[in-house]
This record gives C-alpha cells, sequence and structure tokens, in this order.
C-alpha cells in the first residue's frame, strides 16, 4: 500500500548543499608564492617586484608567515626614509597580516578585503603554514571566467 501511493510520484534529485558548491579560495588561490625572509634587504624586495612584476610578497620565518610586504608598503616606507633600501624587509613589512583559510567561500575572503581595504589574504592552513595568496588579480580572473560561462550559455540558449 505505501508502494503503490509513491510510485506516482516523481523522486526528486538529491540537492547538494550549496555551501559545498560554493567556489572556494583554495580553488582561486595562486600556489605560486615568493617569499622572503624578515632579515632580506629591502633592495632585494624591490629587486623581486621589479623583475617578477608581483605586487605582494609573503614573510616567512621559521617556516611560518611572520608578515606581507606590498610594493605600496615598500614605496611609503622609501618615500618616509629615503635612501632606507639597505634596511630590511621587517622595517617595512606589514606583520601579524589577516589571512584567509583554504576552506573559505570566495564571498568570505571578499568581505574581509574589502572591510580591510587590502588586495591579498596570505593562504594559511591552522599551522600558519603558508598554502598560497589570494589577490584582488586571482578575483577578477575567477570573476571573469563565472561571467564568460554566464554569456556562453545565454547565447547557446538565445
Amino acid at each position: 500500500m505505501g508502494s503503490k501511493a509513491s510510485a506516482g510520484r516523481a523522486r526528486k534529485p538529491a540537492r547538494t548543499p550549496v555551501r559545498s558548491t560554493l567556489p572556494r579560495v583554495r580553488d582561486v588561490m595562486s600556489t605560486t608564492v615568493v617569499q622572503l625572509g624578515p632579515d632580506q634587504l629591502l633592495s632585494d624586495a624591490l629587486g623581486i617586484f621589479a623583475e617578477k612584476r608581483f605586487r605582494h610578497l609573503l614573510v616567512i620565518a621559521d617556516g611560518r608567515l611572520c608578515g606581507v610586504l606590498s610594493d605600496r608598503d615598500a614605496l611609503r616606507f622609501l618615500a618616509r626614509h629615503p635612501g632606507g633600501s639597505d634596511k630590511t624587509v621587517a622595517d617595512a613589512m606589514t606583520p601579524h597580516p589577516i589571512t584567509a583559510s583554504p576552506d573559505s567561500t570566495l564571498a568570505e575572503a571578499v568581505k574581509v578585503l574589502i572591510e580591510k581595504r587590502i588586495n591579498c589574504l596570505p593562504v594559511v592552513a591552522d599551522d600558519r603554514m603558508v598554502k598560497g595568496i589570494l589577490t584582488t588579480t586571482d578575483l577578477l580572473r575567477a570573476l571573469h571566467s563565472i561571467v564568460s560561462n554566464i554569456e556562453r550559455e545565454a547565447a547557446a540558449s538565445a
């Protein structure tokens, strides 16, 4: 009797929880990370900024994240300390940076970037070991990919 009542109904497909389908930081972060030690010269960082065209360098001590040096941090430091390129990275870096987990959603990460007015989030595991870096450029690439897919699907269904 119970089977007859359910026989006429179509089964709904199992729904995947929305949270598990949301893009995560690990899906779009850069895993190629350029890092410096806090005792390296600021001139080393300036050379990397010029050569690699990165805007953010992670500062690592004893295998753990201890700071971030952006090209703007370096520029600001040099404006205040002319001839300061012989100082150390630690003198110009932002210590104890705000970080993201690889499992954070992109929405969570973007909210932090906007609220804190920053342009990168080092991505670290629970043990503070660096897994990557999420930058505004990474997020713009992800947005471009999403919008392109939507436009393709809309064109195909038109």
